[in-house]
């Protein structure tokens, strides 16, 4: 993967999961899908990003933790972490269903078209219009006249998130994990056979 794929990947995981624990999570899976992340289009890699998101969170957002100022050791990698209106606008976002914020970050922080997220969300496009616009009149009366400030800080501050290492990471721990699984089918048959070997040497 190029190093602009790795930070795509990771931006969007973290911005439509919300905490780096979860975002690394559903990265293990998007790593474990088995799909051909070099080479497959951006449009099928996003909604394999929401996919993987809906199934490990569930169909609907939840509030991030630590977005009453409690958990910050969990935002300790939040691209919101640099300025106040971008971190609120972050809880903001998080507080809203997950198809609206699938819709809102696809269009507001990487800039998609419409089209592109319709398919991204596996929907109509007349659906991802809605879901924008429903997103766009929540955040607008939620953050007041603070609202398109803190799109562009948090656009601007989600570019510098570390892609490369993240991916490095969850690479390493998904093949940790697959170390993990063939210890376990085959340690019971390593022992097995080496048992029958003794038998049979205590026999001759």
């Amino acid at each position: 993967m190029t190093p602009e794929r790795e930070r795509r990947l990771w931006r969007i995981t973290f911005l439509v999961t919300g905490t780096r624990g979860r975002a690394m999570d559903v990265l293990g899976r998007v790593l474990r899908s088995g799909h051909n992340l070099r080479g497959i289009e951006d449009v099928f890699l996003d909604r394999l990003i929401l996919q993987q998101a809906r199934e490990a969170l569930g169909p609907d957002a939840s509030p991030i933790p630590g977005a009453d100022g409690r958990g910050a050791e969990d935002r300790a990698q939040d691209p919101a972490d640099g300025a106040g209106a971008a971190r609120s606008l972050f809880a903001h976002v998080h507080g809203l269903r997950r198809q609206l914020l699938e819709a809102w970050v696809l269009a507001n922080v990487e800039a998609l078209d419409d089209v592109h997220i319709a398919r991204a969300m596996d929907c109509s496009r007349t659906a991802a219009l809605r879901f924008l616009e429903s997103a766009e009149q929540a955040l607008t009366r939620s953050m007041g006249p603070g609202y398109t400030e803190a799109v562009g800080a948090l656009r601007n501050l989600s570019r510098s998130l570390d892609g490369r290492s993240a991916v490095g990471a969850a690479r390493a721990r998904v093949s940790a994990g697959r170390r993990r699984r063939i210890v376990r089918r085959w340690l019971p048959i390593s022992i097995g056979v080496l048992g029958g070997l003794l038998l049979l040497l205590l026999l001759l």
